[in-house]
């Protein structure tokens, strides 16, 4: 007889865990550019003074940014600041159960598979402005692109807090997106922080 689950689960290339995604779990590594210089690998990566978080290293972002990080976010700054060992996060479509095909998933934190640090965390307008000039390119540069805070970068594919869409808590939207000079394309969007840490899902390959 023909099982259409079974069917589907052969065809699949990841499945998703059971394993829940904590401010605990949520990090795999420091941050590269925490790493030292010296010892082995693992030495190189053990937690420091650049990677430890703290409520005055998300003061002083938040003063260079002119803005306040959701409540979400500062508290995974407060257990890190920032990190990489993303690989295995996704959000999901909502139609996924448990076994699907990369196409049916969205990894917020792509190829580089980090969380920004907060000393380099910048708007989308200040990253562009590295390779495109705001004034005789503006057409380049999205509307709004200086109220929208990179968390993760790869390419183009972007996850920002896009301060132009504040929810009733006065919290700033999260979008994944894949910018392509002023156009926006895919873009995936979550209420706030926590909507967006709550969609969050543990996957492994197949």
């Amino acid at each position: 007889m023909h099982n259409k689950k079974t069917d589907a689960k052969q065809r699949a290339e990841i499945s998703l865990l059971d394993t829940p995604v904590t401010l605990q779990n949520f990090y795999g590594n420091i941050h590269y550019s925490h790493a030292t210089t010296d010892g082995d690998e693992a030495q190189r990566f053990t937690p420091n003074e650049k990677s430890a978080g703290s409520e005055a290293k998300i003061a002083q972002a938040e003063q260079r940014l002119g803005l306040r990080l959701p409540g979400a976010l500062r508290a995974l700054y407060l257990v890190q600041n920032g990190g990489g060992g993303l690989a295995t996060l996704c959000v999901p479509n909502p139609e996924c159960v448990q076994h699907f095909l990369y196409d049916h998933i969205i990894t917020p934190f792509s190829g580089y598979s980090d969380l920004n640090p907060l000393e380099y965390i910048v708007s989308v307008h200040e990253a562009m402005c590295d390779y495109a000039d705001p004034e005789s390119e503006a057409e380049r540069f999205p509307t709004g692109c200086e109220r929208m805070i990179i968390l993760a970068r790869w390419y183009e594919e972007t996850l920002y807090l896009d301060y132009n869409q504040l929810g009733v808590s006065g919290e700033p939207a999260v979008c994944f997106t894949t910018f392509e000079d002023q156009r926006l394309l895919h873009t995936r969007c979550w209420l706030d922080f926590a909507a967006f840490f709550a969609a969050l899902r543990v996957f492994e390959a197949l």
